[in-house]
């Protein structure tokens, strides 16, 4: 079945008990028509949802073809359906309708979405096609931490157009309290030129957490020397860096949610030179200074890829490969990646 580039509409009002909020509108095409109704809670706790009822009617029936009374435990209620090619060429306008069942006045928002007469196609390319076209670019991403105020850095290809994103990584102080007469020791550490090796791009399938895929970026680190300096030394091994940002569409290009950055830096620990009888105390103070630099590491990523110039870098980047497999006047609507393929629907402006 032939697919089509939705028309949204959107409507607001406050609505007192029975009174309605309504959007007339009419298809192009048949197929999926849907309606979003939307009302917050006046207070969580006691609970207090927003009851309404939601209802489409055909051109000139005061019959609604679809309806849902909905208690309001979601802020949205969704109601679908598929009109045919004979019901949308009905004359007069379609009717989407909300109804506030609640006693006290309630703001709400109605939404319809429906066919237009612009085609979709759909285009589907290995996703690893893709990833290797990126990966040219965003392979000359560098981290840098070290000891110093600001000392420590993202710093992404200057074709991206990104400010470098400087932090600092956190020093640690712990004192381990040993049995008299052996006095207490004093731990200071600090941590010592850690550099990215390699930054790998990918495009990931469709998951519970993304709903679209993501694209992950996976940084591998140099070792050389020891990460950790101070009282005692430490080898940071195994060290790599994942981000994950959940794909979406944003203003007809391939974008990430940029209020759903997940980052995880993982590494182990390998002390050099304790005593074996000292160990045990040393290596818990210091894992725990590998987890603060860990934070600290992880929280400046995700302040920078939660920059909005972040996302519109990386959304040019990506969006610039795929077009290329488009054509001229392709916009995106959608994409979605599932079997190691990238779906992506668009349509012709």
């Amino acid at each position: 079945m032939a697919e089509y580039l939705p028309i949204r509409k959107t409507k607001s009002a406050y609505l007192r008990r029975n009174e309605k909020l309504e959007i007339q509108f009419k298809p192009k095409k048949p197929g999926p028509i849907t309606l979003m109704a939307f009302a917050r809670w006046e207070r969580y706790f006691p609970p207090d949802p927003t009851r309404r009822r939601v209802a489409l009617y055909k051109p000139g029936s005061s019959a609604a073809v679809a309806s849902k009374t909905d208690s309001g435990l979601a802020h949205s209620t969704f109601l679908h359906y598929n009109a045919s090619a004979s019901e949308i060429h009905a004359v007069g306008n379609w009717t989407g309708r909300v109804t506030n069942l609640e006693d006290s006045r309630e703001n709400f928002r109605l939404s319809v979405s429906y066919p237009s007469d612009i085609p979709l196609k759909t285009i589907v390319v290995p996703a690893s096609l893709v990833s290797s076209f990126v990966n040219a670019t965003i392979g000359q991403t560098k981290i840098h931490v070290t000891d110093g105020n600001n000392q420590s850095y993202i710093k992404f290809p200057a074709s991206f157009g990104v400010p470098m994103r400087r932090f600092t990584a956190p020093r640690y102080s712990y004192t381990i309290n040993l049995p008299w007469p052996i006095p207490d020791i004093k731990i200071n550490e600090r941590v010592n030129d850690i550099n990215s090796r390699s930054v790998d791009f990918a495009l990931r399938n469709a998951s519970a957490q993304f709903s679209n895929g993501s694209m992950r970026l996976t940084v591998q680190f140099e070792h050389q020397g020891k990460e950790i300096l101070g009282t005692f030394h430490a080898h940071l091994r195994n060290m790599k860096l994942i981000v994950n940002l959940g794909l979406e569409t944003r203003n007809k290009k391939i974008s990430y949610i940029r209020n759903n950055v997940d980052v995880d830096f993982q590494c182990s620990v390998d002390l050099v030179g304790v005593p074996d009888w000292l160990e045990s105390k040393v290596l818990d103070p210091i894992i725990g200074y590998s987890r603060k630099i860990r934070n600290s590491v992880e929280n400046a990523v995700s302040a920078i890829f939660s920059q909005e110039s972040t996302r519109r870098a990386f959304s040019d980047a990506i969006t610039a490969k795929v077009q290329t497999l488009l054509g001229a006047n392709a916009k995106i609507y959608s994409v979605k990646v599932q079997g190691g393929k990238l779906t992506v629907k668009y349509y012709n402006a």
